[in-house]
Formats: structure tokens, sequence, C-alpha cells
């Protein structure tokens, strides 16, 4: 991928992670709530602590598109279910 649209990715997917956690009562009201969200995170929050965890996963997600090290990542999150080569 060319470095000026890895950046621009890069910072479109921030600028929405940073979006899921600055507004996320705002998307609650607009989307609903989760019962399951609301049962299992109830203790940070419900549905809006679970949308803040996500937004946090998309802006670090962002930034390592920005810096090139996404390939990596997907890399060492798939290398526990490819097989190692023989010797």
């Amino acid at each position: 991928m060319i470095w000026f649209w890895r950046i621009v990715i890069g910072l479109i997917v921030s600028a929405l992670g940073f979006f899921m956690v600055w507004k996320s009562s705002n998307i609650v009201d607009m989307m609903g709530r989760s019962y399951w969200a609301e049962t299992k995170f109830s203790l940070w929050g419900g549905t809006t602590g679970l949308l803040k965890i996500i937004g946090m996963v998309v802006i670090f997600l962002g930034f390592f598109i920005l810096t090139n090290l996404h390939m990596d990542l997907m890399a060492w999150l798939v290398s526990p279910f490819i097989p190692k080569p023989r010797s």
C-alpha cells in the first residue's frame, strides 16, 4: 500500500475509534442497549463501557495501520494456528 494512503486510512480508523470513545452514550442512544453487554459489563458501564473498550481497540488498530505494523500484528495473532515447518 502506498504510504500516503496508509497514513490517511490509519488516521480515519483512529478518528473513528476516538469518536466511539468520546460519543459512546450518543451511539447507545441511537442504536439501543445490548442485553449481553449490560449483564456482562455492568461493572464497567454496560453497553457504553463495551463501546469504549471496542473504541480503544479501534484506535490502536488505526495506529498500527498508520505505522505499518498491522501485518506484523496479524501474523502474531494467527501464528498459533499455523503449523511450524519441519526441519
